[in-house]
């Protein structure tokens, strides 16, 4: 038993030896999400037999307010909108670490405190493109701008209830980037995907950032469980047909 203890507080002292020689920078992969596999890719697109993408895309956002999003930015004319809903993610197993190590003398451990949970949605019409036609979807340079300030005023006006107006810009700054990129990748995977002339395309993505109690980001990934697209998109198709038939 005591043996036990003793292994036991071996340990934490070895943790609290490791955080104080830590400098409480974000990794440097903290920034950027996990490499998508094809089988998430096609978990996350579904081709609808309506060429109406307009129809669609607003469909796409009241599936997203139904599950308690905010929009923060949409244009129809590229086929895209992003939206994002808060959650906590205190962690009892992080806390209880946190509050042994202080008791052991090893200072403040930051703990996960908000979760911010994003989703990007991007849509393709399938046509016969004539000669010399602009792909449909990608993002300017100017479009890249816009957006990046959308999501960074969005971000921004969350974060600073917690957070120092220099922290959370910092936050907001880095993610609204992030964000721009995955949006462009996500409009280049679409242009790739196969489909019959008169579908749509629709692709969605949904991430997770996970800020801890000093304002560092501790995660940042993608969702890849198959219940999370099944259910948004069985509540899309349902959302569609209902619209079809006018119920």
């Amino acid at each position: 038993m005591h043996k036990r203890l003793f292994v036991v507080i071996l340990g934490a002292l070895f943790l609290v030896g490791a955080l104080a020689g830590c400098n409480a920078k974000v990794p440097k992969d903290a920034m950027a999400f996990s490499p998508q596999t094809l089988q998430d890719r096609q978990l996350q697109s579904r081709r609808f037999d309506s060429g109406d993408e307009l129809s669609l895309i607003a469909a796409c956002g009241g599936v997203l307010q139904d599950l308690g999003y905010a929009m923060e930015e949409s244009d129809a004319a590229l086929g895209f909108m992003l939206g994002s809903k808060t959650r906590e993610a205190t962690d009892g197993g992080q806390i209880a670490m946190a509050l042994l190590v202080a008791a052991l003398g090893g200072g403040n451990v930051p703990v996960d405190n908000h979760q911010i949970i994003r989703a990007s949605i991007v849509t393709r019409p399938i046509f016969q493109k004539k000669e010399g036609e602009a792909q449909h979807g990608l993002l300017s340079e100017e479009k890249i701008v816009e957006v990046t300030k959308t999501v960074h005023d969005a971000l921004y006006e969350y974060l600073n209830d917690s957070f120092s107006a220099e922290v959370s810009d910092k936050i907001s700054v880095r993610l609204a980037e992030k964000t721009a990129e995955s949006l462009q990748k996500d409009l280049e995977i679409i242009s790739l995907i196969k489909g019959t002339v008169g579908s749509t395309i629709i692709r969605v993505t949904f991430q997770r950032i996970i800020i801890n109690t000093q304002g560092q980001i501790s995660a940042l990934e993608y969702i890849n469980s198959a219940e999370v697209y099944q259910d948004f998109f069985n509540k899309l198709s349902q959302s569609v047909f209902l619209e079809a038939h006018k119920i």
